[in-house]
């Protein structure tokens, strides 16, 4: 019998002295009453019973000549009375339990990770356009729908994931590495196509090239002493 089942039932720790406490004991153990944590203490014994068998000792304790006496109480039925006098705390109590199971029904955080370049107030407006926010019930919710319309509104996603902790909805995003923009790219080409060969070198930092930022391109001729441009 489990602790949480027997505080459920109740039971009561009792002290037994008299005549034949140990033939008692054995009584009970034909009888198919449970006894557990005896002790002995002198000429008393200690035990613990359940509160349905304790109303089955009085019979063997007329037997054995013994006497039994509860020393402590445990369990619901022993609260309950106390309770019943004490109904604010007792309405209280039931109120607190039953707004504890109404609000995990619902949603009240939402966390986003692994986001670098979309920013949260982004994603929080796109889940807000979806209808997905803070104080929206669980079952209204689609994590599997949600992941892929992350991944088609922001093309940079390549990875989603979506879960439920208790109240909370957690987010992790994976994007990808972010590309250099094409109007780079042809700066890049044209400024490398205008740089110097094996006729041409190099100097300098810090001029603006066509738009691209790089080093001052010199031209010199080599075997003379002419430069074209500045240096």
């Amino acid at each position: 019998m489990t602790e949480w089942l027997k505080r459920l039932r109740g039971y009561v720790k009792i002290r037994v002295w008299g005549f034949a406490p140990q033939r008692f004991i054995n009584l009970c153990s034909n009888k198919g009453i449970l006894l557990w944590n005896i002790e002995k203490q002198d000429d008393v014994y200690i035990m613990c019973v359940s509160l349905e068998s304790f109303y089955r000792l009085r019979s063997i304790a007329r037997k054995t000549k013994v006497r039994v006496v509860i020393s402590e109480r445990y369990g619901l039925p022993f609260f309950l009375p106390h309770l019943q006098r004490r109904k604010a705390f007792l309405a209280g109590l039931v109120l607190t339990v039953m707004f504890w199971i109404v609000s995990s029904m619902f949603v009240w955080d939402i966390q986003i990770s692994g986001n670098c370049v979309i920013t949260d107030d982004m994603i929080f407006q796109f889940l807000e356009q979806e209808g997905i926010q803070m104080g929206m019930r669980k079952s209204k919710l689609d994590i599997g729908e949600l992941e892929k319309q992350i991944r088609r509104q922001f093309p940079q996603v390549t990875w989603t994931s979506g879960r439920l902790m208790g109240t909370r909805l957690l987010l992790e995003l994976k994007e990808n590495d972010a590309p250099i923009p094409e109007d780079t790219h042809h700066r890049y080409d044209r400024a490398k196509r205008h740089s110097p060969s094996d006729n041409w070198q190099s100097g300098g930092q810090g001029r603006s090239v066509g738009g691209w930022k790089g080093a001052y391109l010199c031209r010199r001729r080599y075997n003379t002493g002419i430069s074209y441009g500045h240096c």
